[in-house]
C-alpha cells in the first residue's frame, strides 16, 4: 500500500480482511431474508393485486440496487488508503439515501390509493410509517361502534390530543422501526456536516472526526452500513407483514 507506515498497512489489511467476511455472513443472511421477502410478496399479490407493482418497484430498488452494490459477491482491494477512503466515503454517503428512497416507494405503494393518501414527493419516513399505521388501524376498525380504542371506558376524554390510531398502531409490535431512525441520523448528519456553525462547533472539542476500526475521516463503516442492510431488510418483512396481518384481520384471507 502506499504512502503506509507498516502499522498502518497492517490495521488497513485487517480492516479488509473482516470487511470481506462480515460481506459474506450478510450476504448469506440476505439470501435468507429475500426468500422470505419474495414469500410475502406472492401473498400480498393475490390479497391486494392493485399495489403489487409499486412494492416490486421498492424491492427491485433493494434487492438489484442496494443490496449488490453494498454486499457484493467479491470485494476488491484497493491500491492505496485514499482509494480506500475515497470509495467508502462514497458507499457510506450514497447508500443511505437510496435506502430512504426504497422505503418511501415502499410505504406510498399502500397509501397512494388510500385515505391517508395526502402525500409529499420527499416525506419523511416517521410521517410514512404514521400514515401507514393509521391506515391499517382504520381497515382493522372501520366500524366506530365496536371499535375498542374508541370505547367511551377506554378514552381520554381529559385528553384533547388522544388520536385512538396512534393507540390501535401498538398491536403492531414492529421491532425494527429503529433503522428508520438510523437513516433519519445518518441523513441529518450529512446534510449538515458542512454547515459553518455545526462545523465551528464541533472544532470547539479540537478534534476530527475518526472512525475507530477503518480510521477515516468518517463516522461510518462498512461493519455499520452492510448491518445496516440487514435491519432494513428485516422492515421491509415487518411492513409486508402488517398488511397481510391486517388483511386477515379484515376477513379478506
Amino acid at each position: 500500500m502506499n504512502n503506509l507506515s507498516e502499522k498502518d498497512n497492517l490495521d488497513l489489511q485487517n480492516y479488509l480482511s473482516l470487511r470481506e467476511k462480515i460481506c459474506d455472513t450478510n450476504l448469506q443472511v440476505w439470501t435468507r431474508l429475500d426468500q422470505k421477502i419474495i414469500e410475502l410478496i406472492d401473498q400480498t399479490r393475490k390479497i391486494s393485486p392493485e399495489i403489487i407493482d409499486d412494492i416490486n418497484k421498492a424491492y427491485d430498488h433493494l434487492s438489484q440496487g442496494i443490496v449488490p452494490n453494498i454486499l457484493p459477491t467479491s470485494l476488491e482491494n484497493p491500491k492505496d488508503f485514499k482509494e480506500f477512503r475515497d470509495n467508502e466515503i462514497s458507499l457510506l454517503e450514497a447508500a443511505p439515501e437510496a435506502l430512504r428512497k426504497m422505503f418511501n416507494k415502499l410505504f406510498k405503494a399502500y397509501l397512494k390509493n388510500s385515505i391517508n393518501n395526502q402525500l409529499v414527493p420527499d416525506e419523511k419516513l416517521f410521517d410514512l410509517l404514521t400514515k401507514f399505521n393509521n391506515e391499517n388501524a382504520e381497515l382493522r376498525y372501520n366500524d366506530p361502534k365496536t371499535n375498542p380504542y374508541q370505547n367511551k371506558n377506554y378514552k381520554r376524554t381529559r385528553d384533547p390530543k388522544y388520536d385512538w390510531r396512534k393507540k390501535a398502531a401498538d398491536e403492531f409490535y414492529p421491532y425494527y422501526d429503529g433503522v428508520l431512525t438510523m437513516l433519519s441520523s445518518i441523513r441529518n448528519f450529512q446534510t449538515h456536516k458542512e454547515d459553518a456553525f455545526t462545523s465551528s462547533k464541533f472544532e470547539l472539542a479540537k478534534r476530527k472526526i475518526i472512525e475507530p476500526v477503518s480510521k477515516i475521516d468518517h463516522p461510518g463503516s462498512f461493519f455499520v452500513l452492510s448491518n445496516l442492510i440487514i435491519l432494513s431488510a428485516y422492515e421491509f418483512i415487518e411492513i409486508l407483514q402488517i398488511w397481510i396481518d391486517t388483511q386477515v384481520r379484515i376477513g379478506r384471507i
